[in-house]
């Protein structure tokens, strides 16, 4: 390993009971903070071990010391499976009675066996000593907190798969307290660290959760710049990870589909939050032709954050008569496939970043009634599209540039309730 650089010494942190040490990595990347005095005892421990290691034979060394040393911290940042997501490590604090009067608010994790917090900067606090042999696994499950932060799309997803099979499969108790510790308990227990049959137990009996876990380690994968890695034990860890990835992605996924696609046509027109989770995720994870099969009239997706590309799969569903897309990331070049819903009567586009090109798919909709570009961008360039729309009933372009010339419009519709505020 090569040596870590000299540390600074600073007269208080956070969590850390009087003045730090800042250990630094080689590539400058990591931080691990310690209390100056307990620093210093480490040294001297360190120191004995080699004059140990000058006194006795290579098989009779006494064992070292079992705290944990920055070099241990920084070896075990580096076998994770994206590195870059860790910022800073401190070991040894106190944790403050209320750690968010120190300006950071901390996560809230509640799993007894985890010996360190996570905060979305990228820092991991230890909340109490740990054993080196308790360092990397205990370094991991922090790390998986780490994605959540990261990754909000698929965490505002895994909170649907969770619901959807909150009455099902539990490595431990732990990981149904709340849903971020679902998502670490079973990261580490049901994927990275499982054994063959907790893997398999895992994706058998809770594929939505599985399928959600693995897009967030293959994106972290894709993402990270880490060095293949070198040694044999990690290399052969790397290659079972993508083994497993691999499973997930051409079987699992699968039969969360099926299983969502089951859910939807028993349930739908939606009554209770379940069929609403059931069809949002499915949109996320099926196919066209699976959505096409769906009888679904009404589609409610306001504030849910699917991409275009994901959006764009709606337009196999043609039995949509009413979609709501108010406040989605739907954007001025995504509202292509609206052209295919030729039954939709309902339209609600409010506060996206809809423009006025994003209007010309709408002159297919003959059937269209009433529709909302609130808080849109659009303005007077909208009106050749809009005066197809014959059959609106209804449209509201209130906090939009359009409002200005909401008297040609009007005349463009003139059988047409015109919202334009004021």
């Amino acid at each position: 390993m090569n040596e870590i650089k000299p540390y600074e010494t600073v007269p208080s942190f956070e969590f850390v009971a009087g003045p730090a040490r800042i250990y630094h990595s080689p590539d400058g990347l990591h931080q691990v903070v310690i209390a100056d005095s307990q620093a210093a005892q480490w040294d001297q421990l360190k120191h004995f071990h080699e004059l140990d290691k000058k006194r006795f034979a290579p098989d009779a060394v006494p064992p070292r010391a079992d705290n944990i040393w920055p070099e241990d911290v920084f070896a075990a940042i580096k076998n994770l499976p994206n590195p870059e997501l860790v910022t800073q490590v401190v070991l040894q604090n106190y944790w403050l009675a209320d750690p968010g009067s120190a300006g950071v608010a901390p996560a809230s994790f509640d799993l007894p066996k985890a010996a360190a917090q996570a905060f979305s900067t990228g820092r991991i606090v230890f909340s109490f000593g740990l054993s080196r042999n308790l360092l990397e696994n205990t370094l991991l499950l922090a790390w998986t907190r780490l994605l959540w932060f990261k990754y909000e799309v698929l965490t505002h997803f895994f909170r649907y798969a969770a619901f959807l099979e909150r009455h099902g499969y539990f490595i431990d108790q732990t990981a149904g307290k709340t849903d971020v510790e679902n998502w670490a308990v079973h990261l580490v227990g049901g994927l990275l660290l499982a054994d063959e049959d907790k893997f398999a137990s895992f994706i058998a009996q809770a594929p939505l959760r599985a399928v959600i876990l693995a897009s967030a380690l293959q994106r972290t994968l894709d993402e990270s710049s880490k060095d293949e890695a070198s040694d044999e034990a990690s290399s052969k860890k790397h290659t079972n990870l993508e083994k497993r990835l691999q499973v997930v992605t051409e079987q699992t996924l699968l039969q969360a589909q099926e299983k969502l696609l089951c859910m939807v046509k028993q349930t739908f027109p939606a009554s209770d939050s379940d069929d609403d989770h059931a069809f949002r995720l499915l949109l996320l994870l099926g196919t066209e032709p699976q959505l096409a099969s769906l009888p679904i009239k009404v589609a409610n997706l306001a504030n849910e954050p699917h991409t275009n590309a994901v959006l764009a799969k709606l337009g196999a569903i043609k039995t949509l008569m009413e979609l709501n897309l108010s406040q989605t990331l739907i954007s001025r070049e995504g509202t292509g496939f609206l052209a295919d819903l030729t039954n939709l009567q309902k339209l609600d586009l409010s506060d996206t970043k809809v423009m006025s090109s994003s209007l010309t798919p709408l002159r297919a909709l003959s059937s269209l009634e009433e529709l909302n570009l609130s808080g849109t961008q659009i303005n007077e360039s909208a009106l050749p599209s809009l005066r197809h729309l014959n059959g609106l009933k209804k449209l509201n372009i209130e906090d939009t540039a359009l409002v200005a010339s909401k008297d040609a419009l009007q005349e463009l519709l003139p059988n047409c309730q015109l919202i334009a505020g004021g």
